[in-house]
């Protein structure tokens, strides 16, 4: 006889073996008519073992971009245990339904858990930046910004949560935005200077060129890391000098992002020393070359397309 779907959920969450692989694929595109049943048996389920199904789920939907399990994660964002909360937001990456905005910022400003304040202030980021885009509506937009600059200005907050929404604003064309990451760059906190030459990069502004420059000369592999992402988000030629020098940088993960940071900026020397690193003795420092070169090539190639002419007005 065929297994039910409730059997498939009870065997998943309660059962006395641990779940197979394929055990998680009954939580695949969850139909709404089915959600209230599965809640029903996942809250019966002891914390360790929601705690791994949505853990493997979270890591199924990274391998796999034909799984969806966007209806089931925001089903347990209301649970009771921190953990799951944070990993449902996290599984909830790539969904940019609109309506999911109110949900996490009331999960960024009252949640208990800091980890889970930190994971919606990482989330609502890719709202910031539709935002940009005009993707969402205006209202909309202005209270996503007033909660990230209210965190971000909250002394009682933790330097977690506010160098968080710090990155998340960045995003967002605010005559507030360049103050606010000069003084998080100024700050006595080590994680929140590195927030802060993160948030320079997704300004994508070149008025911090000379700062993110001077910052790969920093003795801290997490800040020249930082500033290498930088350099290659705001596309700055100037950087490339210190960029090629730092492909000897003894710090490996430094190294991979330069190599991402000149695909970003480009150029006859970017190529030239990208092709260089093809020949390097690492097979991933060789991967991470060929996929900048790629890149390059690809923008390059997107620049001599001649624009079409459809004798519209400029706006």
């Amino acid at each position: 006889m065929k297994e039910t779907f409730r059997q498939e959920i009870q065997r998943l969450l309660l059962g006395s073996h641990a779940p197979a692989s394929r055990d998680y694929l009954a939580l695949d595109q969850l139909p709404a008519a089915e959600a209230e049943g599965v809640l029903a048996v996942w809250n019966q389920a002891p914390v360790a073992r929601r705690r791994k199904v949505v853990q493997a789920l979270v890591e199924l939907a990274e391998e796999s971009v034909e799984l969806d399990f966007g209806a089931f994660f925001r089903l347990i964002l209301n649970d009771p245990d921190a953990q799951v909360r944070q990993w449902a937001i996290e599984g909830l990456w790539e969904d940019e339904d609109t309506r999911l905005i109110p949900r996490l910022i009331d999960l960024l400003q009252n949640d208990p858990a800091e980890a889970v304040r930190a994971a919606a202030a990482i989330s609502l980021s890719r709202f910031v930046f539709l935002g940009e885009m005009e993707y969402v509506r205006p209202r909309l937009v202005a209270s996503l910004h007033e909660a990230l600059l209210a965190v971000i200005r909250n002394p009682a907050e933790t330097v977690e949560v506010r160098r968080r929404a710090l990155e998340a604003l960045a995003f967002a064309d605010r005559a507030e935005t360049p103050a606010l990451i000069e003084a998080a760059y100024h700050d006595e906190n080590e994680d929140m200077r590195l927030s802060a030459v993160f948030a320079m990069g997704r300004t994508c502004d070149p008025a911090w060129t000379e700062t993110v420059i001077n910052e790969l000369a920093s003795p801290s592999p997490a800040m020249r890391f930082e500033a290498a992402r930088a350099c290659g988000e705001i596309e700055a030629e100037e950087a490339l000098p210190a960029l090629i020098r730092h492909l000897e940088d003894q710090d490996r993960q430094v190294r991979e992002m330069v190599i991402w940071a000149l695909g970003e900026i480009g150029g006859k020397a970017a190529r030239r020393a990208l092709q260089g690193c093809l020949k390097d003795p690492d097979p991933g420092i060789r991967e991470a070359a060929a996929e900048a070169l790629a890149e390059l090539e690809f923008k390059e190639s997107a620049s001599l397309v001649p624009r079409l002419d459809l004798g519209l007005p400029e706006r």
